[in-house]
């Protein structure tokens, strides 16, 4: 019997639509950690008493600001003691050099008491430097952190005083696959998203890539650089 005829099936609809052009970004996305453009903790060179302290919590500083002093009694008087000195023996080199130029003097005396000056003027530098540690200054404008010494308070050697961050700018480190690398370069574009700030859009550049690639994960650190206006941006 012959077989039974096939249904044929319906033409598909086809609609006719102008070109058009799309763009195809290669999207890299990788979670990074922000961190300060500089931070330092200023720890106390030498064991002594705090006697005052000139800075809040989160407070902003100017580069070379006095932020704390400590106890500097002995080291001023062993100052003015040195000043005294110095300026005892300046005065006595003058007078040998006058008696040196009218034949009166030797230059073996000359050069003794230029020695006994310069010893002065090394034990007064000395002195200021003593001074110059127990005196805590910002070295970069930025923010203190949260206080946490006391004026009368004893600190040792090393004992942490206080941190200063400068967060005008953000160091934005995050890592990206080793197959990816070709893609990057100093100088590209970056946006990126904090959690503080979920529905805003933060956009920077990358400043730098890491010349060695990471053996365990095969991925490398590059690094980009935020602007943070208004220091909302916390490191």
């Amino acid at each position: 019997s012959a077989a039974p005829e096939e249904k044929k099936r319906p033409a598909p609809m086809v609609r006719a639509v102008p070109a058009e052009s799309h763009v195809f970004a290669d999207v890299i996305e990788a979670v990074g950690t922000a961190r300060a453009n500089e931070q330092v903790t200023i720890a106390a060179s030498v064991t002594e008493r705090i006697d005052r302290v000139l800075f809040g919590d989160s407070m902003p500083v100017a580069q070379g600001q006095l932020l704390a002093v400590l106890s500097q009694a002995q080291e001023t008087a062993s100052l003015h003691g040195a000043q005294a000195s110095e300026a005892q023996a300046m005065a006595q080199f003058n007078r040998i050099k006058s008696l040196f130029d009218r034949g009166f003097a030797t230059q073996a005396q000359l050069d003794l008491q230029l020695a006994a000056a310069e010893r002065a003027r090394a034990d007064a530098a000395q002195s200021r430097a003593a001074i110059s540690d127990r005196m805590i200054r910002a070295p970069f404008a930025g923010y203190t952190g949260l206080r946490t010494i006391s004026p009368g308070a004893v600190v040792q050697a090393g004992t942490a005083l206080v941190t200063v961050s400068d967060i005008s700018r953000i160091k934005l480190d995050f890592t990206v696959p080793e197959t990816r690398l070709a893609s990057l370069r100093p100088g590209a574009a970056i946006e990126a998203q904090a959690a503080a700030y979920p529905a805003e859009t933060f956009r920077g550049t990358i400043a730098s890539i890491d010349p060695v690639i990471d053996p365990a994960s095969r991925a490398v650190m590059v690094r980009a650089i935020l602007a943070n206006p208004g220091a909302r941006l916390k490191p």
